[in-house]
């Protein structure tokens, strides 16, 4: 008798899988999301304005060094994740040192100088993997791709914020970088809560809804009306339109960087990055948005920004 597609070679019949399902709040719902909203603003307003008050009076070779610190400590998250993940075993002290590497090339503030601490570190990590240890080839080429898939994806990409503190009209630039992606963060869970019902990449994060990300990317375009209202055009001197247009844009990015941080967790099985901050999860968890935005506004402003 042919085999019946429906059933196990045990004769039982195997749970389908299923499409997940946006992890809606009904707690939202019910009242619960005050509690939530009112744990970020505890935690997220004076964090916003430490950093903000930092980016106003610190010299720009500190916060390039601030945003280099992250880039190490991230690297120290996602060496961990992989290892505990699929079992990736990456070795730490080389994944710092070309974590540190990269930094250097931030604190320098050019991009030949990051791109340089890219190549150093990826190099040192490539003699460490396939010529100080002893692996087969099969082994050693995927360690290799893991190891620079980290460099690339955490210290490379935040140590743009370096990059992008010294440029001139930087700070500026990056204050209204953060105002962007604090609304888009505040809008898109609201918006998600009380009227998110179409998942947005639930394989990816299941939580995140269409809804959510369409307003967190109105939150993106307030912030351009905000700066150009309240600010008076400042930091970033645009037309209104302008301003609207580059806010949703950063949005759309910090969301992207989002769901490349939780395609991480997902192919690592984790739910967060570490335990930077108690309750909050890890650095990357919370930096995540600046992936991919970070090096967006430092490219905008060097070769656009006139």
């Amino acid at each position: 008798m042919a085999d019946d597609p429906t059933t196990d070679h045990n004769g039982e019949t195997p749970r389908l899988e299923q499409e997940p399902r946006a992890a809606l709040p009904e707690s939202g719902r019910s009242g619960g999301w005050a509690v939530n909203l009112a744990q970020r603003v505890l935690t997220g307003v004076p964090l916003l304005i430490v950093v903000l008050l930092l980016i106003a009076v610190a010299p720009a070779r500190v916060l390039a060094l601030v945003a280099a610190a992250a880039g190490v400590y991230g690297v120290y998250e996602y060496t961990r994740l992989v290892a505990t993940g699929d079992g990736t075993a990456l070795p730490m002290a080389p994944m710092l040192f070309a974590g540190v590497a990269i930094g250097v090339g931030g604190v320098v503030g050019t991009p030949v100088a990051l791109n340089a601490g890219l190549l150093v570190g990826g190099a040192f990590l490539a003699w460490t993997l396939w010529f100080a240890r002893s692996a087969p080839g099969g082994d050693a080429l995927r360690t290799m791709g893991v190891a620079l898939a980290g460099l690339l994806l955490v210290p490379w990409l935040l140590n743009h914020v370096g990059l992008l503190v010294q440029q001139p009209g930087g700070r500026g630039f990056a204050a209204f970088l953060i105002v962007v992606l604090t609304l888009n963060d505040t809008l898109a869970y609201l918006v998600g809560t009380f009227f998110g019902n179409w998942p947005l990449i639930p394989r990816v994060s299941p939580n995140k809804t269409v809804e959510g990300a369409i307003g967190g990317v109105l939150g993106g375009a307030l912030a351009g009306v905000l700066a150009r209202f309240w600010m008076g055009g400042e930091p970033v001197p645009m037309s209104l339109l302008g301003l609207i247009l580059l806010g949703a844009g950063l949005a759309i990015a910090g969301q992207a960087g989002d769901l490349l941080e939780s395609k991480i967790k997902r192919l690592t099985n984790a739910d967060d990055s570490g335990h930077f901050l108690p309750g909050h999860g890890g650095l990357l968890d919370r930096v995540d948005a600046y992936l991919l935005a970070a090096p967006l506004s430092f490219y905008l402003l060097r070769y656009l920004g006139g």
